[in-house]
Order: C-alpha cells, then structure tokens, then sequence
C-alpha cells in the first residue's frame, strides 16, 4: 500500500485531511494511532476505495485505487479487501452467517465446504458460534465486532483493513481477535493495516505509524 500527498476535503469542512504519506509492505502488519480528528478514518476509507481522495495517490499492489470507478472499487474492494468497520455495518436483515456469506454472494457465488468450515471454526475462536442465526439487533455491541472481524476475513483477502477492531472489547476478547487476524494474515500472506486508540495491543504489529493532528 503507497499513499502519497493525500488530501480529502469534507463537504463544510474548512482544513482538509492531509497524510503526506504512507508505505506499507506486502505482508506487514501496521498500526496507525493519532489523535480524534487526525484523519485515521479517512485514511483507511481512501485506501479501502469507499472515499476518492481530493487530491493525492492512493496505491494498492500495482492498482491505483483512487482513479478506479465507483464499480470498480467495489470489485476491487470484494476481491481483495477485508473491511472492519468501527460502526460494524452489519445489515440488519442478515443473521451473522448471512453478513459472513454476503461478500461471496455480491461476487455471485456459494461458499464452498472448506470456506464454511473455516468460518465456523473463526466464529468459534471467537466464541459466538452460538449466535449464528441471530440478527445483529440481538447482539452485544463485542459480538457485533466479533462478526463483523469473521465477515472480513471470510474471503481470505489479501489486504485487512480495520478500523478500532477492539475498541467494543474487553482485553482477552481484543487479544483473541487480533490473534485471529494476525494467524490469518500469516497463512494467507495479507497485509494488515488497524487504526487503534489502544495502546496496550501495539506490541503485536511490526511498525507502528502516527498521524499527527496537522500534519502540514
């Protein structure tokens, strides 16, 4: 992942969000930590596609997300990118399996057995193999982060993007969490980039990147 000379401006918003820049390697697992208001967030909704920057590049692989179409960001996002929201995003229609299954079925296909069996064994790490058929509504806001962690992974991506992954956690839960990330990850060769306040779970990460509050 390359960002360079990033610049976002909200709609009424005086100062935009600027990151000068950003590199991350194949395989690396980076935290960002920075004050409220920063732009961690944005930053991670660049990378993800789910934004188009102002200004700036925005690289993935060989991919320039940022001049990509909205249909092709999307794509690109369901095929390569795992999303953990700090809002969760769950759809409320959906039981957790059926959040886990969506990405695969927008991608017009059926888990297989072995993506099945997988899941469950990540929800059970997690333990809410329990609550599979429940609507998000009847979750705690640590399941709802828990399903939307297996939902992310369900598609094996190649890069993890998550944003307060253990914000809604206690401490043995956060640490489950971000285990299961990081063995994923190990496994299947992905980067991982988590946006944290938490300054106790910095120590699993290989690098850890802070964006200051007015970095121009």
């Amino acid at each position: 992942v390359k960002v360079r000379d990033l610049i976002h401006r909200y709609v009424g918003q005086e100062e935009p969000i600027r990151v000068s820049g950003l590199d991350v390697h194949s395989g690396e697992k980076v935290a960002i930590t920075g004050p409220s208001g920063c732009g961690k967030t944005t930053l991670l909704s660049c990378i993800a596609g789910i934004l188009v920057p102002t200004a700036g590049e925005v690289t993935i692989g060989e991919t320039r997300i940022d001049q990509l179409g909205e249909s092709d960001r999307r794509k690109f996002r369901r095929e390569e990118i795992g999303l953990v929201f700090q809002e969760f995003e769950l759809l409320e229609h959906l039981d957790v399996r059926e959040n886990a299954y969506l990405p695969l079925w927008l991608d017009g296909r059926e888990p297989s057995a072995e993506e099945q069996e997988k899941f469950v064994g990540r929800a059970k790490r997690c333990g809410i193999s329990d609550l599979l058929q429940r609507k998000p509504r009847a979750l705690s806001q640590g399941e709802r982060q828990r399903a939307a962690v297996c939902r992310a992974l369900m598609t094996s991506p190649s890069l993890v993007l998550a944003d307060e992954p253990t914000g809604s956690l206690d401490a043995n839960s956060g640490q489950v969490v971000l285990d299961l990330i990081f063995e994923e990850a190990e496994i299947t060769g992905a980067t991982v980039i988590v946006v944290t306040h938490d300054a106790t779970i910095l120590g699993g990460f290989d690098r850890v990147e802070t964006i200051e509050e007015d970095p121009s």
